[in-house]
C-alpha cells in the first residue's frame, strides 16, 4: 500500500483535463514527498517520457490520465525518497549482496506474508 495521499486531483490539478507531461507530474511528486533532489542519474526521465507518450497515444488517454497520474506520482515520490536515503546513508550503497533471496508468487497471493 502506498504511503502517499495521491489522488486523481492531487496538487489541485484535474489530471483528466490536459495531456500528461513530465513537468507537472515531477512537481506533484516533489510536493508529495517534500523533496526535490532527483539525484545524479536523470535517465529515469527516458522511461517516464515514453510511458507518458504511450498513454497519450491511446484513444482512451483522457480516461486513463486520472488513473495513471496518481500511480506515476507515487512512483516518482518513491524515487525521491530513495535518492534522499542514498544521500543521507551512502554506506548502504557500498554493501555487498552475496546471496540474494528472491521471493515470487502469484499476484495478490500474499507471498510476502
Amino acid at each position: 500500500m502506498s504511503t502517499s495521499s495521491v489522488t486523481a486531483t492531487s496538487a489541485g490539478r484535474d489530471w483528466s483535463a490536459s495531456p500528461l507531461e513530465a513537468g507537472p507530474l515531477l512537481a506533484a511528486a516533489e510536493e508529495t514527498a517534500g523533496l526535490s533532489d532527483w539525484g545524479d542519474d536523470p535517465t529515469f526521465r527516458v522511461g517516464l517520457d515514453r510511458l507518458l507518450a504511450s498513454v497519450e497515444a491511446m484513444k482512451a488517454g483522457p480516461r486513463l490520465r486520472p488513473v495513471v497520474a496518481p500511480h506515476v506520482i507515487d512512483l516518482l515520490a518513491t524515487r525521491l525518497r530513495l535518492a534522499d536515503d542514498a544521500r543521507r546513508h551512502p554506506d548502504v550503497l557500498q554493501g555487498r549482496i552475496v546471496r540474494p533471496l528472491i521471493v515470487t508468487g502469484m499476484p495478490r497471493s500474499h507471498a510476502q506474508s
